[in-house]
């Protein structure tokens, strides 16, 4: 009994065994590896390991160069020198590929790639004005691969380099992600929305000119080889996070990490393999940030607007919430999660204007020279902004002394008990007789009035107890 469950055991092990390896043996598949050894010198491409011609003139077998074979593939000699091959018969329904070659480019050399007749097209150039570069119709701009463009200097001119190129399509999202890859280094990883073709036939030729292109050990792969490290998404994926603690995210437990999207609430990110690694996509996390008043907060300002960049540190004011008073500004910094309540006050005197200069050159003696005197004039009194606050400062201390301080204190009273009154109006009554006393008539042309009067008393009493005080010293 125990030996039956030993063989048992032993089966279901192998089984195991042989289960994983499989699939970590065959999860790279090789569709079409060529090195055009087998071909004679000049002979076409044409009906030969699946690639065609079509309408245009065929590639022809070269020994110019050399790589690990006596023999390469010459393309662009024309703008009808290329080739075709029809990647449906060699993977249907796969939505993944990964294509590289061997290249080998002259000054003014290029490789273009084509899917599905031009519904995307992509490559790489050496131009004697940029060096090497990489685009395609899915971005604006290219991308800078090495900016020497000299080709008797540059690595990538008149030496044998390998270009890899691996496609992910999305058909849920009608969206092709696509990796670019020199000598098993990543370039970069683009996308190209709204593809809602497939990636059935693939086109490649050189560039309009005559200087011509080689390329050998041409391969399609499913995907890229599996020795390389794949990207795999990080804890951060599917996950909620605080914006500024961006830096701290696990978003990628393998790989790079490539932003692809971001619509102010939620990423949308890829792990990019290394050395040639695949690349996981359509990694997404969501995040929130808090407002935070920025160095504007608490200072001190003459002239204050929403523009102002220091108002928040994090997050946005809008207009609703930014408030001027007599005493300064205030506003919010809100944000997705919490938001904060900001303030700045205004200066008491701000730096005054340099006055404008007149223009002297056109005069002549002595206009020029009274001109010149004006000029000196407006600028040489112009006083600093610490000095008039300073005067502003005395200002105030003078209005503490005898005899400002008794008029403050007076108006101080008056205020507080008109301020006391709730009514409108105040009934009296005298020896029988009544009348009514509407606080109303204290209007602001009758307010002046008294306080004149009152600033006119205190100031009479106040000379005449300085005269009385001096007389009493010469006695």
């Amino acid at each position: 009994m125990k030996k039956k469950l030993r063989k048992i055991m032993f089966l279901i092990g192998f089984f195991l065994v042989s289960f994983f390896i499989s699939q970590n043996v065959f999860a790279y598949t090789e569709i079409v590896s060529e090195n055009f050894d087998s071909y004679n010198l000049d002979d076409g491409l044409d009906g030969k390991n699946g690639f065609y011609k079509g309408p245009y003139l065929d590639t022809l077998i070269s020994n110019d160069v050399f790589s690990s074979s006596p023999y390469s593939l010459k393309m662009g000699m024309h703008a009808n020198y290329r080739f075709y091959r029809d990647l449906t018969n060699d993977y249907t329904g796969l939505e993944e590929v990964y294509i590289e070659q061997d290249v080998y480019f002259l000054d003014g050399s290029s490789i273009a790639m084509s899917f599905d007749n031009y519904n995307f097209q992509c490559g790489i150039n050496f131009s004697y004005y940029d060096g090497l570069y990489f685009y395609s119709n899915a971005s604006e701009t290219m991308t800078i691969i090495d900016n020497d463009p000299n080709c008797s200097s540059s690595y990538y001119c008149q030496n044998w380099f390998n270009f890899g190129l691996h496609l992910f399509l999305d058909k849920t999202i009608n969206t092709l992600y696509f990796s670019v890859y020199i000598d098993n280094v990543l370039i970069g990883t683009y996308i190209k929305t709204d593809y809602t073709s497939n990636l059935n036939t693939l086109e490649e030729f050189g560039n309009y000119s005559n200087v011509p292109v080689y390329i050998d050990n041409f391969v399609i792969s499913s995907s890229i080889p599996s020795s390389s490290i794949d990207g795999v998404c990080g804890s951060a994926n599917s996950s909620t996070f605080d914006w500024a603690d961006f830096d701290n995210q696990d978003f990628c437990s393998a790989g790079d990490f490539y932003l692809s999207g971001d619509n102010g609430e939620r990423i949308v990110y890829a792990c990019t393999g290394l050395n040639g690694g695949t690349t996981q996509y359509n990694c997404s996390a969501n995040y929130y940030y808090n407002g935070a008043c920025g160095s504007a907060s608490g200072s001190s300002f003459s002239s204050l607007d929403i523009s102002n960049t220091d108002l928040c540190s994090s997050g946005y004011v809008s207009e609703s919430s930014f408030l001027e008073s007599g005493s300064g500004w205030t506003w919010i910094c809100s944000g997705s999660g919490s938001s904060s309540f900001c303030n700045a006050s205004k200066s008491l005197i701000s730096f005054p204007e340099m006055p404008e200069e007149t223009d002297c050159s056109s005069l002549t003696f002595p206009d020029n020279l009274l001109c010149n005197i004006e000029n000196l004039l407006k600028t040489g009194f112009l006083p600093s902004a610490s000095a008039l606050n300073n005067l502003n400062n005395a200002v105030n201390q003078v209005q503490q002394k005898a005899p400002f301080n008794y008029l403050n204190v007076a108006i101080e009273k008056i205020s507080g008990i008109k301020d006391n009154i709730t009514s409108e109006s105040i009934s009296m009554s005298l020896m029988g007789n009544s009348s009514t006393l509407n606080i109303n008539s204290f209007t602001s042309d009758f307010m002046p009035s008294v306080k004149s009067f009152f600033t006119l008393m205190i100031v009479f009493g106040f000379i005449f107890w300085g005269i009385a005080y001096i007389k009493h010293f010469f006695k």
